[in-house]
Parts: structure tokens; C-alpha cells; sequence
């Protein structure tokens, strides 16, 4: 069951659309379940969300809330633009969290978050890490992923925390986060108890890149082999900051000497 229900989130797009002429209005779960999958597709392709606290949700429901506050509107497309798919026919790739392969390969996304209560769980209103760079090693090739220019692939976290790597092949992949050892540590990883869109999957290591040895956190294998791979995440951990003062006092000295010894005292 869907929050909003189906009713719910029709009347609440309808009701937006009286106000834009350009929008189209709805009469059918059959169009809510087009609407809802083309938009989160759309997402999962690497479209920012229009809805604030999106973090650690799924595709689908990001653009269920963006229909229902009227971020996203429907808009009648022509003949040919139609979409045709069946969601009663499961050989139809219409479920966003399991699409099928693409034309343009597929995708391995996540975040980077700071665990600031040290709990191995990433909550909503935790802080999103900015800046984080990510790269793929192809296991199969013993390579890292490079773009067109052969040059190395990166995806840096953006505002969100979020980052993505899109048209992919099938294969074993393992992610590199690249990360300031000196502010931050790790969380647990793969804290028990811990849903998987919600827990970190990395590890630090040493490893080389371009020659340069550096601390890394990595991930375990990632397989792709029918559908894109979600919530593949680093939890950070603040380093804790010590302020040590010491205060020394000289409160008492022994003299000695050939004619014996004197104590001096002194008050702190």
C-alpha cells in the first residue's frame, strides 16, 4: 500500500493541474503507474530530485511525493512519445528498482554521510558529505573505468551526498572513495541490524592510483549482471579533536650545599 493512495495522489495531481492548462488530468491507476515509473526512471538516470529529504528513499517514492506537492507535472505527449509499456505484463521493464538493461548500460550509485551518532545507520536528517570522489575498479579487467578519453571515471558526491556511475556493463565492479583521513574515519561496516539502502559497505585500504599509495575506503564486489545497483554508501565518521593543556607549579626546591641542605616552599 502506497501513502499517499491511489485516490489520494490523483485528486491531489488533478486538483494541480486545473491550474495549468498545459497539464493533463488523470482518470486511471494505469496512468498514475506510467506517470510515477517514467519519472522515477528519470531519476534513476541521474535526475535531481524536486522534493526536499530525499536521502536513503527509493526512486519510486521520490516521484510519488514529487506528483503529489505538484513538482512534477503531467503533460500529454504526442503519439509517437507515448508510452506503450504494460505494467500487468512483467516482461515489461516498468518497476524503476528493478529496470532492465538499458540501452545506455547501467548504473551503481549511493551516498557518502556523516554517522554523527557513531550508530552504523544512516538517518535522514544526518549530514550529506560533499566532495567525496569515487571511482570504479572492473574486477574482470583489473582496470579502472575510464570515460571516452581513457581517462580515469569519477563521480564526486554533490550537495546531497550523492554520486553515480552510468553506462556500465555487466560485470564485477569494486568502488574507491577517496577521503580525508585526517578529518574522518569510517563507521561500522555493514552494521548488523541495519537495512542495506541504510548501513555503509566500505573498508579502508591501501591502495595505488596513478602510482600515488593512498588510504581508500572500498567496497566489497559489486555484481551487475540484470539490473543497476543502488545504495552503495560511505558513512563517516569524525575524528575526535583533543585539547591537552598542562600547567606545571614549582612548589618546593632542595638546596644542598657544605653546609647542608635547605627547603624552600612555595604556595601554588
Amino acid at each position: 500500500m502506497i501513502h499517499p493512495s491511489y485516490s489520494e495522489l490523483i485528486q491531489a495531481i488533478n486538483n494541480n493541474a486545473e491550474e495549468d492548462d498545459n497539464t493533463m488530468m488523470l482518470n486511471s491507476r494505469y496512468s498514475l503507474v506510467l506517470a510515477t515509473s517514467k519519472r522515477a526512471r528519470q531519476l534513476i538516470a541521474g535526475a535531481e530530485p524536486l522534493v526536499p529529504n530525499t536521502a536513503g528513499k527509493k526512486p519510486l517514492s521520490i516521484a510519488i511525493d514529487e506528483l503529489y506537492k505538484g513538482e512534477v507535472k503531467i503533460v500529454a505527449a504526442s503519439e509517437a512519445e507515448e508510452d506503450t509499456t504494460d505494467p500487468t505484463d512483467p516482461t515489461d521493464p516498468t518497476d524503476p528498482e528493478d529496470p532492465e538493461n538499458p540501452d545506455d548500460g547501467y548504473r551503481i550509485s549511493g551516498l557518502a554521510w556523516l554517522d554523527e551518532n557513531k550508530d552504523g545507520q544512516m538517518q535522514d536528517e544526518e549530514q550529506k558529505i560533499t566532495g567525496i570522489r569515487v571511482s570504479l575498479l572492473n574486477v574482470n579487467t583489473n582496470e579502472l573505468v575510464t570515460n571516452d578519453n581513457g581517462e580515469i571515471k569519477y563521480s564526486t558526491t554533490d550537495s546531497n551526498g550523492a554520486y553515480s556511475f552510468t553506462g556500465l556493463d555487466k560485470g564485477t565492479y569494486i568502488a574507491l572513495f577517496e577521503y580525508d583521513t585526517n578529518s574522518y574515519g569510517l563507521t561500522t561496516y555493514k552494521k548488523e541490524g541495519v537495512s542495506d539502502t541504510r548501513n555503509s559497505d566500505v573498508v579502508s585500504k591501501k591502495i595505488t592510483i596513478n602510482n600515488l599509495e593512498k588510504t581508500c575506503a572500498v567496497t566489497d564486489n559489486i555484481e551487475i549482471t540484470d539490473k543497476s545497483i543502488g545504495n552503495i554508501s560511505i558513512g563517516l565518521v569524525k575524528i575526535g579533536e583533543f585539547n591537552l593543556k598542562l600547567d606545571k607549579y614549582i612548589t618546593r626546591v632542595v638546596e644542598q650545599g657544605s653546609n647542608g641542605t635547605k627547603i624552600y616552599t612555595y604556595a601554588e
